[in-house]
């Protein structure tokens, strides 16, 4: 196994059938709304637990809370955490809708444990998300720094399986270093692409999905022409890179005679991100237009992809707070994989996901060299 790591400097949507979503301004005043209370909550809470004398309570334990409650960033942070992830579930259920429920053969049964199980699964991805998020801010801080590695020759040979990985906005590649370890193989060779120069996650605001995806076809192509043969690629995005990888496997692959042979998409906006509808237009880059619901940019890419079932597979989360459930699929197709309590980082860190795409991957090798 391989690694390497590379820097690179329309119609209607499809619209799976979810119910009412609140306009942008009820959603955002609940948000402001809720972010208050948390943070007051958690300064209540802190100012009356640390007045417990010291010998009633651990030395640490008290100066810890004391910190909470004196720091209004941690309140931020989980009130706009859980707010985001519980107004995104407002007005539609886990499965969005017992009309969908149907279509996808799911009972009313089924529909109604997720109904009630939604807090407590809701908690437990918020849970997940905020523990990896020290882990995942390291690994973004070293693929800053980490100099790029070269691909060598003998990775590339016809028996090796190229293993694309592209991440999403506002990171790096250090977002894979949590499941590559479940995809090792010696057959196997990684090539990480840095959508920024350097491994930086502050993305251009000029550059948009169509921009990326050029450098991402780009880079596939030199090594294309490095290998001296036509290798059959598989492409893996998290968040906005399941856009980039798709865009450029449906537009750009065809005219530079590039084998995209699968497309994972791991938390992908494929009908919008909520989230971004609560932002200003006057504020939001190119890519974050191209992912507002609705978007043109995604409709014409829905409708390809949608034509290509077999080569698409695709993972989201009913309680992802960016992407939940409905946005993170094009239509309902068997090649859907919806989870029930992962969050955004969770998705792409633990090892659900990349159990079943290990799997995939070892059949699409089994059958390219039968």
């Amino acid at each position: 196994m391989t690694t390497a790591c590379v820097g690179l400097q329309e119609s209607q949507i499809f619209c799976l059938p979810c119910s009412y979503v609140p306009p942008r301004i009820v959603r955002i005043s609940l948000s402001v709304l809720g972010i208050g209370i948390c943070m007051g909550g958690i300064t209540i809470g802190a100012i009356g637990l640390s007045s417990i004398p010291t010998s009633s309570l651990s030395f640490w334990l008290n100066r810890t809370i004391t910190l909470i409650g004196r720091n209004g960033c941690i309140g931020l942070i989980f009130g706009s955490y859980v707010l985001g992830t519980l107004l995104t579930e407002v007005g539609k259920d886990p499965i969005h809708s017992n009309k969908l429920a149907h279509k996808d053969n799911i009972s009313k049964m089924q529909n109604t444990v997720e109904i009630a199980t939604r807090i407590p699964r809701i908690t437990l991805s918020i849970i997940l998300d905020i523990a990896l998020l020290i882990p995942y801010g390291l690994f973004l801080i070293y693929h800053r720094f980490k100099p790029d590695c070269l691909i060598k020759d003998e990775d590339l040979q016809p028996d090796k399986q190229l293993i694309v990985l592209i991440h999403g906005t506002n990171s790096n590649a250090g977002t894979w270093e949590f499941g590559k370890p479940f995809l090792q193989n010696g057959f196997r060779t990684f090539i990480e692409i840095n959508l920024e120069e350097n491994g930086s996650v502050m993305n251009q605001r000029s550059q948009g999905i169509d921009d990326y995806a050029q450098s991402v076809i780009g880079q596939l192509s030199t090594i294309q022409t490095r290998s001296g043969h036509r290798p059959k690629f598989v492409l893996i995005g998290h968040s906005m890179g399941g856009l980039v990888a798709s865009y450029a496997a449906e537009n750009l692959a065809q005219s530079r005679s590039i084998d995209i042979e699968r497309v994972f998409t791991i938390a992908t906006p494929w009908q919008g991100s909520p989230l971004m509808d609560a932002l200003p237009d006057i504020i939001k880059p190119k890519r974050f237009h191209q992912m507002t619901e609705n978007s043109e940019a995604l409709a014409g890419l829905a409708q390809k992809v949608s034509l290509q079932r077999g080569k698409y597979c695709m993972f989201g989360s009913t309680t992802d707070a960016f992407v939940p459930g409905c946005y993170s699929f094009p239509e309902i197709n068997k090649q859907n994989h919806r989870y029930p309590f992962l969050g955004h980082l969770a998705i792409v860190a633990l090892p659900f996901v990349w159990l079943t795409i290990r799997d995939k991957l070892n059949s699409t090798h089994r059958e390219s060299i039968a």
